[in-house]
């Protein structure tokens, strides 16, 4: 099975979830895509495929969470998501503080 290949440096993780969340609300954009990754240690993670600037720091960030399995993982992405939102404010949010991750890279 792929959990049990081992290699020195390597590290595997399988995609094992790609969610589209639809907005309704007035954010400048109208989907968010979170993928949920399983590390050989079932062990769950996801990330979304937008990126906000944090205006304390400057920095482009994307939302994430982890959990024991793909629907923990994705409550807690959502979560960090609107946490995101609330922090910065969506009356200050713009196309301009909005970085969409490279299709390749996610």
């Amino acid at each position: 099975m792929w959990r049990e290949i081992n290699i020195e440096n390597i590290k595997i993780e399988k995609v094992v979830g790609e969610f589209f969340l639809w907005m309704p609300i007035n954010y400048p954009f109208f989907k968010l895509k979170i993928k949920i990754y399983e590390n050989s240690k079932c062990k769950f993670r996801g990330t979304t495929d937008i990126a906000l600037k944090r205006k304390s720091t400057g920095e482009f960030e994307q939302a994430s969470g982890y959990g024991g399995n793909v629907e923990e993982a994705l409550i807690n992405v959502i979560k960090d998501f609107d946490q995101m939102i609330k922090e910065e404010g969506i009356e200050n949010i713009n196309q301009k503080d909005i970085r969409y991750v490279k299709w390749i890279n996610f």
